[in-house]
């Protein structure tokens, strides 16, 4: 690289000295007259910057947060590095970084005050959330942006400036960084300072090197400070590389995250669609071993069993023995349309014909009853399964084991869904079983009902839970 610098010919073909005069003196305060106001005027816009991005950030207004970038100053001493860099200035580089380093840590403390006096929230807004997602393609967008900013400054092309300041994005991961603080929220607060160390080093980083290309130092200068030059660009790419190895992980994360893998398992595909649900979200909490869902659909999630099955197959083929457990919430839907479709199309009574027929499927078994799920993760149950049972037979008729007798009862299906009735009358002696009182209950709760294989669930009216049968050949205790 420092051969390359000393002898390429081209480089600085593209700037006269009165050009490279000119973006010297917009990269840089010269006189000491000049300083103070300088640094006033950076003092003033950092301030109202950040105040207009921190407020945009808490009030989730993307708008906000883009004005807030516009008027940032902080393009400035970025470009000012890369300056100094390519100018041999180890003096004024020293400047430009520390200026930089005074200014961020100005925004995180100007947005902490700010954050400390705002109402209390309930939920991080995802204008904040999105900065904390630093991932390969902010090194990129970085690359290019000070690339544009360095080369809109030797060509003048103004009008890209407010572009380049709003792809950059400087100053916002600073304001979230200081409000993630304020939450308390540590690690989220790092990721969005990794965030803005990814946009600096890579701005400096492209914007030097396009100070080279376009001729800013003369070529006697770039012959002289070589070393200088290229022992910095190598440094600057070493802490490139050194970010990066966060963003991998980020990045993996947000590209492979929990909606990525459900979208990939071919078992929870199958089971969504066998059942005519659909995945709102997701998260697999890994310490714990909990699959949560957030699911949508015209019925309820009832046969749980069977993606649990299907998963814990698959986790035992790849020699994996995990014990984990699925919680799902679910949301009724419903599919409506206006017009109504013509006579011709309309097929409730098939619809209603193929439930009646699985019907058929309950009689001739006795089903012995597993579990009840009630809404708010209360279950009830008993190990001794073959306590309490129930037999479907013809013209309505119902027999139902409990612990200490077996009872006829009834049960009647219309259009589709199965209702039984269960009288409490005939308990008897049995009378004090609570367990007993609880079969019973839920059986006379009973709305619908759905079979599958040798299981059997039955919903309970009002969303209160499921009961869980499965015949007595295939049951385990």
């Amino acid at each position: 690289m420092v051969n390359d610098i000393r002898d390429s010919s081209f480089i600085g073909a593209g700037l006269s000295e009165d050009e490279r005069r000119e973006v010297l003196e917009d990269l840089f305060v010269f006189g000491k007259e000049n300083q103070r106001p300088f640094f006033n005027r950076m003092a003033i816009l950092l301030l109202i910057s950040t105040v207009i991005a921190c407020c945009g950030l808490l009030s989730n207004s993307a708008a906000v947060v883009i004005g807030a970038m516009l008027i940032a100053p902080m393009m400035r001493p970025v470009m000012s590095a890369s300056g100094a860099i390519v100018m041999g200035w180890s003096s004024r580089l020293y400047a430009s970084l520390l200026l930089v380093i005074v200014m961020a840590v100005a925004a995180v403390l100007i947005s902490m005050g700010i954050t400390t006096l705002a109402p209390d929230m309930v939920d991080i807004p995802m204008q904040i959330m999105d900065r904390t997602r630093p991932t390969f393609f902010d090194l990129i967008i970085a690359l290019a942006s000070g690339a544009a900013g360095a080369y809109t400054m030797t060509r003048k092309e103004s009008s890209a400036i407010p572009g380049v300041a709003m792809a950059v994005s400087l100053l916002p991961p600073l304001s979230s960084c200081g409000i993630l603080l304020v939450f308390g929220e540590d690690e989220l607060a790092l990721r969005a300072l990794i965030l803005f160390v990814t946009n600096f080093f890579a701005m400096i980083f492209a914007a030097t090197v396009v100070f080279i290309l376009t001729g800013v130092s003369p070529a006697s200068q770039r012959r002289e400070s070589a070393k200088f030059i290229g022992t910095l660009l190598f440094i600057i790419l070493l802490l490139i590389a050194g970010v990066s190895i966060p963003l991998y992980f980020y990045s993996r994360m947000i590209w492979f995250d929990d909606r990525y893998e459900a979208a990939k398992s071919e078992i929870l595909q199958n089971w969504l669609k066998k059942h005519d649900l659909q995945l709102e979200k997701i998260r697999i909490d890994e310490e714990n071993n909990v699959l949560y869902l957030s699911l949508t659909g015209p019925q309820p999630p009832l046969s749980m069993e069977g993606l649990h099955t299907g998963i814990r197959e698959n986790l035992l083929k790849e020699d994996l023995d995990v014990d984990f457990k699925i919680q799902a919430n679910w949301t009724r839907s419903a599919q409506i349309s206006w017009p109504p479709p013509a006579d011709s199309e309309l097929k409730p009574a098939d619809v209603i014909r193929a439930k009646m027929d699985k019907l058929k499927l309950l009689k001739g078994k006795k089903w012995a009853w597993r579990r009840t799920q009630y809404s708010g993760e209360v279950w009830s149950g008993t190990d001794n399964v073959q306590d309490y049972t129930i037999t479907f037979g013809d013209k309505d008729k119902l027999r139902v084991k409990i612990s200490c007798r077996e009872l006829k009862a009834n049960y009647s299906v219309s259009e589709g869904s199965l209702n039984m009735a269960v009288k409490h009358s005939i308990l008897g002696d049995c009378a004090g079983n609570t367990l007993d009182n609880m079969f019973i209950n839920d059986l006379n709760r009973v709305v619908d009902y759905r079979v599958e294989d040798d299981n059997l669930v039955l919903e309970l009216g009002g969303d209160a839970g499921a009961m869980f049968f499965s015949t007595t050949n295939s049951t385990k205790p």
